[in-house]
């Protein structure tokens, strides 16, 4: 079977069973009939009708007897098996019920095999005729059997082969983990599935396929059919419990409703109920024996000689049933009457069931009180009279109106016998209607009060599981117990991630209230938010699928995370893993239109899907907990059913799906600003997001921007990039440099952005530009013209990153996509609502404004001349909102984290002494200001200096003070000095200090200037603009006043302050709140003592609570590592 289907399976298991079965029947007939084994065997025992029709087929093909078998029909086998039981067939099979049921129910999977429905059939259904099948050829001996029950096991998942081929094949999950020691535990620590939801491939989903006519057939599973194992797995809920001790106590005559319709909160799940009832009324003491249902339902004592009726609708059909005394039933009067009663049946009913017509109230009222007390159970009622409705036989269609006039009688007629309780399901949804209008049914079934006020006062309606009771049941259902302490510790952690975001309000206020926290304890290790979205979101649509189909799906999900194990508190929205196609298969069932296949496999699952792209691209924590599939998948979840408008998920929703004790609301919040960009089937409106088979607006804008031209995007980004150059104080901006392959050499400190024409490739084995780049970039440092470069130490380069540059060109035909689609001229204007236009026009905005951050990201490699008078490049991080390309890279040059910064705004004179002197002033000479100026801008050792001259006279000025340097005033060619500052004031007085006339002197040469000029005639500073002017020497006394005549006294000289090449500091018992406070006192004043200033730091952490590894190496070191920082950790 190369394209597996339900259907396809079940066909193939029909052929299996009718040619065993013929060959099998014959085989029995012929030992009992040898010489006429068709015409006694088989159309003696058929309906009059259907023996006209095989007469028909015998006249038409002219068959030899050897080939009659080939005319028999499942349909006969029941007739024909059932008329032989204890002749033919005596000893195949020895239940006669059971037969009878299991021969039923292959007629009705061969019929919905030859009459199928859109798509493909349920796995249920399949399944269940084949079980059927297999079940009646497992006692024949034959060699299909085997065959049958291969397709059997997978159809319903416990085959070794997989039932459909997958879209994706599950990734490989790494060995789970359970959580640190010390820590909180993962779900999986604290609870365990039961046995049967342990092994995805082993999920039999028959286990929730409970039918009411199997059970009371004996063909139903042992979990259903045996009283003990049934209760020990059945939760008694509050309303459960009452509605069992109404039934009883209207059984022995009291006062509870006569007439109850059993409804629940999936549309589903009824049949459980009646279940219950129908082993503790047939099965009293061993029903009692189960420990725990004493104690749930009290003592509880079932009248003595109670009698029970079960009508399965969906194992009636409009054929006449064949009971094992040779009595034949053909009506629901006549079958409720029956099981009650044989002998009342005979008597009062069976003329009314040979004409098709209802019994009179009296006679049937003779039947009630004959089986009194008894209990009537009803399931699938709907089922049997859409066969009677819409069937083309005269006398069945007949049969409909009659049945429906029964039900009205006698469901007000069960009132007036004491001891006589009936209890019925009617579905709830156009579904389980089998496509008839629920509330015309209804109408017509007499049990809407609007219409039969005399119903209201009879029929009780009964939910035998509250709102609030079904996490309860859920959890139990898949689950074994739980610590209640441990469970409680779970929440409570829960609760502390949610309280930090309460005043944000990022969750709904009801996540606060008692009764939430109630059901995340009852719903365990179940998130409540899952079974909401069934419950609620999925269970408003109006052919939402039965309870068996829910759990069918939770049991697959439990499975599949019980195998993987993740590192989680909770089972999520977000841990439906839709790679497993049972999962997948279930959740699009009931997603209707909203989503299929080629959706999910686009947006969730598989190797390219979109929203793993997005948690690729993320990296870290996003990849690893895979949270932007798990958005996708919540809004999936969310999209099918609720009301008109309101499928589909609020952000609230989404972070109740995907926050958890580990994953904080802020990477939730994340993803959804960009989910409908990455995922083409989410649709936004206003906050809502929800899936649809068609693609977004996004995608619209997506296709439109890779189809931009590359010479629209050659031209439009040279408009774009203008906002992103920038400017930094003191430096000239050369925009788009290069391009001619030469840039200007002049003396004022430069940035040349250069053209995206040299774009930069990196080298993988260093994470460098490549070789043959840096030697074009080194090419337009060196050179200019046809010579050498003058000015080397005023230019530096950035260069943009090949990659990234792309990024930024991606980012500007979004940009063009948005104002093409927004443009009042184009066809998609045109279909966009208001509020699309709203949202689009934001992004355009946010588009633009990252637009502009991409370019100045693009703009990586930042080149600077260093003291070896080489070219290194810096890998500048990615930029923010409000950065420029310009701004940025002087900014990194100007910082004091990565060393000695290379730009310096403010150089302080004990920095200049220790690091520059040593290379540009001879000690016993003198130090040329001037000269010195103009070295900075070429000698590539010395720092930038954006405001040249004001950062030199404030260094010079500082000299002055603290005693490192004088200036003298003069020619230094002929020695002939005017004068000598020794005060900053006086230097401040001094208009111009850059003309060759000003020198720096210290030492031994500064005290022989000082004493040469100690005798001379003092001369007055000379004005701005006055050449030739003679500069006076000025000396002080100690006290700083000036002497006229005689020898003045020397200036005093403030004593250096000691410095320490090597200090070792001990800052004891810090608290970290305190931490802060080495910046200014610490980090801050060993910087500007002097910036090369260079620590070894050793840090003892003491912590209570355990610092986390991830914080260590994530966090602290990786941290580190980035800054060219060394950082190692071991545990002491």
């Amino acid at each position: 079977m190369s394209d597996f289907s339900y259907h396809t399976a079940l066909g193939e298991g029909v052929k299996l069973y009718t040619d065993a079965m013929r060959h099998f029947v014959r085989e029995k007939l012929i030992a009992r009939y040898p010489n006429n084994w068709f015409e006694r065997g088989v159309l003696q025992h058929l309906q009059e009708t259907q023996r006209k029709l095989l007469k028909q087929e015998l006249d038409k093909k002219a068959l030899s007897p050897a080939d009659y078998l080939h005319l028999m029909e499942p349909v006969h086998f029941r007739q024909v098996i059932g008329k032989e039981f204890d002749h033919a067939f005596a000893g195949v099979w020895t239940d006669f019920k059971q037969t009878q049921a299991y021969l039923n129910q292959a007629v009705t999977a061969r019929n919905e095999w030859a009459h199928p429905r859109t798509g493909d059939m349920l796995a249920d259904d399949a399944a269940e005729g084949l079980r059927a099948m297999h079940k009646l050829l497992e006692r024949t001996g034959r060699a299909e059997a085997a065959q049958v029950e291969a397709l059997w096991k997978k159809v319903n998942g416990v085959a070794d082969d997989a039932p459909a081929k997958p879209l994706v094949v599950p990734e490989a999950q790494p060995a789970p983990s359970p959580a640190p020691a010390g820590q909180l535990p993962y779900w999986w620590q604290l609870t365990e599935p039961w046995e049967g939801f342990q092994n995805p491939a082993k999920i039999d989903e028959s286990l929730f396929a409970a039918s009411l006519g199997g059970v009371a057939a004996g063909t139903a599973r042992d979990e259903y059919l045996n009283p003990v194992r049934f209760f020990e797995h059945t939760y008694f809920t509050e309303q459960l419990r009452q509605t069992v001790n109404d039934v009883i106590s209207r059984m022995h005559g009291g006062d509870g409703a006569s007439v109850t319709e059993m409804q629940t909160p999936f549309g589903g799940g009824k049949t459980h109920a009646l279940l219950t009832l129908y082993h503790l009324v047939k099965s009293p003491d061993k029903a009692m024996s189960v420990p725990g249902v004493k104690e749930a339902l009290g003592e509880v004592v079932v009248p003595a000689g109670a009698r029970i009726a079960v009508v399965d609708g969906s194992e009636m059909g409009t054929d006449a049933l064949l009971k094992e005394d040779g009595t034949s039933v053909s009506t629901l009067w006549g079958e409720i009457a029956y099981q009650l009663d044989p002998k009342a049946y005979r008597q009062h009913v069976q003329p009314s069931d040979d004409r098709g017509e209802k019994p009179g109230n009296a006679a049937y009222r003779e039947v009630l009180k004959v089986a009194s007390p008894c209990l009537i159970l009803i399931d699938e009622l709907i089922s049997y009279l859409v066969g009677l409705k819409f069937s083309n036989a005269r006398r069945t269609q007949n049969l409909y109106r009659q049945t429906v006039q029964f039900l009205q009688e006698f469901l007000q007629e069960a009132g007036n016998i004491p001891g006589v309780c009936v209890l019925l399901t009617l579905p709830q949804s156009r579904q389980e209607f089998g496509g008839i209008d629920p509330g015309q049914l209804q109408q017509e079934l007499g049990i809407v009060e609007e219409i039969k006020p005399r119903a209201d006062r009879v029929v009780s309606k009964r939910m035998p599981v509250a709102d609030t009771e079904v996490y309860t049941l859920i959890s139990r259902r898949l689950f074994k117990p739980a610590d209640p302490a441990a469970v409680n510790r779970t929440v409570d952690a829960y609760y502390e991630s949610y309280n930090k975001g309460r005043e944000q309000a990022l969750y709904d206020p009801t996540v606060y209230t008692t009764d939430f926290r109630r059901q995340m304890v009852d719903a365990f290790p179940f998130h409540p938010e899952l079974i909401d979205v069934l419950y609620k979101k999925w269970g408003a649509q109006a052919d939402f699928p039965r309870t068996r189909t829910v759990l069918q799906l939770l049991a697959n999900v439990v499975a599949d995370q019980w195998q993987i194990k993740p590192p989680a508190h909770a089972i999520h929205s977000k841990h439906v893993n839709l790679e497993r196609e049972r999962i997948r298969t279930k959740v699009l069932s009931a997603m209707g239109s909203a989503a299929n296949d080629s959706v999910v496999a686009a947006d969730i699952i598989g190797g390219d899907a979109h929203a793993d792209a997005l948690d690729e691209r993320r990296g870290g924590d996003y990849q690893h907990h895979k949270v932007a599939r798990g958005v996708a998948t919540t809004v999936l979840l969310h999209s099918a059913g609720g009301r008109s408008g309101q499928n589909g998920a609020m952000p609230s929703d989404i972070r109740l799906g995907s926050v958890s004790p580990l994953l904080g609301p802020e990477y939730t919040d994340e993803v959804l600003g960009s989910i409908e960009e990455t995922c083409y089937y989410i649709h936004r409106e206003g906050q809502m997001l929800r899936f649809q088979t068609k693609q977004n607006l996004y995608r619209r804008i997506a296709e439109t921007a890779n189809n931009q031209p590359q010479h629209v995007i050659d031209d439009r980004i040279r408009t774009a990039i203008a906002d992103a150059y920038g400017s930094s104080q003191g430096f000239k901006v050369l925009q788009w440099a290069g391009a001619d392959g030469s840039i200007t050499d002049q003396p004022e400190p430069s940035i040349a952005i250069l053209a995206a024409t040299t774009k930069l490739r990196v080298q993988d084995d260093t994470g460098q530009p490549s070789a043959s780049d840096r030697k074009i970039i080194e090419e337009l440092w060196n050179r200019v013209g046809g010579g050498f470069r003058q000015w080397r130490n005023a230019l530096v380069l950035i260069g943009a990153d090949r990659d990234l540059w792309e990024r930024a060109e991606q980012a500007l035909r979004e940009v063009l996509a948005y104002e093409l689609i927004l443009d009042q001229k184009s066809k998609d204007a045109d279909t966009l609502s208001p509020q699309e236009r709203k949202d689009l026009d934001a992004r355009l905005r946010e588009k633009r404004a990252s637009l502009k951050t991409s370019l100045v990201t693009a703009y990586r490699w930042l080149f600077y001349p260093d003291g070896d008078g080489e070219l290194p490049a810096i890998a500048l991080p990615t930029a923010t909102a409000g950065d420029t390309i310009a701004k940025r890279a002087i900014e990194r040059l100007e910082s004091h984290d990565y060393g000695n910064p290379k730009v310096l705004r403010h150089m302080s004179a004990m920095f200049f002494d220790a690091k520059f002197s040593p290379r540009v002033w001879d000690k016993d000479t003198e130090l040329d200001i001037a000269e010195l100026s103009r070295r900075f801008p070429q000698w590539t050792y010395l720092p930038i200096l954006p405001d040249r001259d004001q950062t030199l006279r404030s260094c010079i000025r500082e000299g002055i003070k603290d005693g490192l340097w004088s200036v003298v005033y003069g020619d230094k060619s002929t020695t002939t000095y005017r004068r000598l500052i020794e005060k900053p004031v006086d230097l401040d007085a001094l208009p111009e200090l850059f003309d060759s006339a000003s020198f720096l002197v210290r030492g031994d040469l500064r005290e022989l200037i000082r004493q040469e000029l100690g005798s001379a005639e003092p001369s007055p500073i000379p004005s701005a603009g006055e050449p030739g002017a003679v500069i006076s020497t000025t000396t002080t006394t100690g006290s700083g006043s000036s002497h006229a005549g005689g020898t003045p006294s020397p200036a005093p000289v403030p004593a250096v302050a000691k410095r320490y090449a090597r200090v070792r500091l001990t800052v004891s018992e810090l608290p970290v709140v305190k931490s802060q406070n080495l910046q200014p006192y610490l980090w801050k004043a060993l910087q500007e003592a002097d910036p090369g200033t260079r620590l070894s730091l050793s840090i003892d952490v003491s912590s209570d609570a355990g610092i986390p590894e991830d914080v260590l190496e994530r966090r602290i070191r990786e941290g580190f590592e980035q800054l060219g920082i060394n950082v190692d950790w071991e545990v002491s």
